[in-house]
């Protein structure tokens, strides 16, 4: 697995050395080695990381994709890209770095995917928009993966941070 930090110049707090110990720590316990040996991802901390304020962090595979000629379904290759709002509290971005990695699983498993126009299916069901998007599958298990790895980590580093 390879991970690349980036930081666009301009203020905002950066915690490249927590940010590394949380994807070593959360990647193991999201996939099987086999599946993240040739994992690149990319970690962008930007000022902005959604199209509004309320976002925090964004996942999404390679937009250089290939597509599965008899499926509608987009088949990530091995690359991903993160973005984290880079003005976070250094524990929130740890935090909601392991929230777009439970995305990175849900890819890498084809339980969330997108297909050639852009709609996400959840386990190969046709899912309508909604209203909230904490009401989502994908998002109620991110949420739920991140609060109770981001309480294992915060035990297993608690003398280091």
């Amino acid at each position: 697995m390879q991970v690349k930090f980036k930081q666009r110049k301009g203020s905002g707090i950066f915690c490249h050395d927590l940010l590394k110990k949380v994807v070593g720590f959360t990647i193991p316990g999201l996939l099987p080695a086999s599946d993240y040996s040739d994992l690149f991802i990319t970690v962008s901390m930007k000022q902005k990381a959604g199209s509004t304020k309320k976002i925090m962090g964004t996942c999404a595979p390679d937009f250089n994709m290939s597509i599965q000629k008899k499926k509608s379904v987009v088949v990530p290759n091995n690359k991903y890209f993160i973005t984290i709002d880079k003005h976070l509290h250094e524990l929130d971005q740890a935090s909601t770095l392991i929230h777009e990695l439970v995305h990175v699983k849900q890819y890498v498993f084809n339980e969330l995917k997108i297909t050639k126009k852009g709609d996400l299916r959840w386990e190969n069901k046709r899912l309508y928009p909604y209203k909230k998007y904490e009401n989502s599958p994908w998002e109620k298990e991110a949420f739920f993966l991140e609060h109770e790895i981001f309480t294992e980590f915060m035990e297993f580093y608690k003398d280091d941070l």
